[in-house]
Formats: C-alpha cells, sequence, structure tokens
C-alpha cells in the first residue's frame, strides 16, 4: 500500500475507537473526502479473513498489521514504560 494509507490508518488506531460509527471518518485526512476514504478502508477489509465478524477494533488491528505494521510497532513502543 502507498503512503496515503498511513495517516487515516494512524488516526484510526490513534483514536482508540471501539465502534465503526465513532470514528470521524470525514476528518481523518485533509483533503480526503468522507467516500474515498471510506471506499479505503472497505477495498482494505476484503484482504482480512473473517473480517465480517470480528470486532471493530479487532480488525483495525488486522488492517494494520497487514498493511502498515510500523504503525503497530510505533503505537506499542509509545505505550512501554
Amino acid at each position: 500500500m502507498g503512503t496515503g494509507v498511513r495517516p487515516w490508518l494512524a488516526a484510526i488506531l490513534k483514536s482508540g475507537a471501539m465502534a465503526e460509527h465513532a470514528i470521524p471518518w470525514a476528518t481523518l485526512v485533509p483533503g480526503r473526502s468522507l467516500s474515498q476514504i471510506k471506499r479505503r478502508f472497505k477495498l482494505m477489509k476484503v484482504f482480512i479473513p473473517g473480517h465480517a465478524h470480528l470486532a471493530f477494533e479487532a480488525l483495525v488491528i488486522k488492517v494494520v498489521e497487514k498493511f502498515t505494521p510500523e504503525l503497530l510497532k510505533a503505537k506499542t513502543l509509545a505505550l512501554a514504560p
């Protein structure tokens, strides 16, 4: 995935939202429309086995692991004492 994926995935991960409706999709990335961001997320979900049965928080982690694992590493490092 291109670097265009990182800003909004980082924002979702950082938000800690537990549900898709709790994400402020329209304001995640300046210059990107709501439909662009939602479409990209929908396309990425297809690559996650069993995505329809995962809780939103688990789905976000799986998407980040698959497409931008460095974001997960950075969050883990930030949380470490």
